[in-house]
């Protein structure tokens, strides 16, 4: 009898964290200064960036001009009183 033996193939199903090694010598400084922030802070850069460019996008277009207009109108409904600032509403005319 021959006996070719017994062979068993053992894997881990465990995944080890990885980093990558980069070549940054051939990127721009600011870019590197950004990546490295955007890596150190997180969710928060993006987030902030994501807001920054919607603001841009809202100055181009008349949405700020007429959320200005509604706040100063809206701020005209206080007036200067002996005792301070009071709101006028319908009830104080009657």
């Amino acid at each position: 009898m021959f006996s070719f033996g017994t062979f068993s193939l053992r894997t881990s199903f465990v995944t080890v964290p990885t980093t990558t090694a980069i070549d940054l010598s051939s990127l721009p400084r600011t870019f590197i200064r950004l990546a490295t922030r955007a890596s150190e802070i997180g969710g928060r850069f993006v987030l902030l960036m994501n807001r920054r460019r919607m603001m841009i996008l809202l100055n181009f277009l008349c949405v700020r001009r007429y959320r200005k207009r509604y706040s100063f109108t809206s701020s005209r409904r206080y007036t200067s009183n002996d005792f301070g600032f009071v709101r006028r509403t319908l009830r104080s005319h009657l």
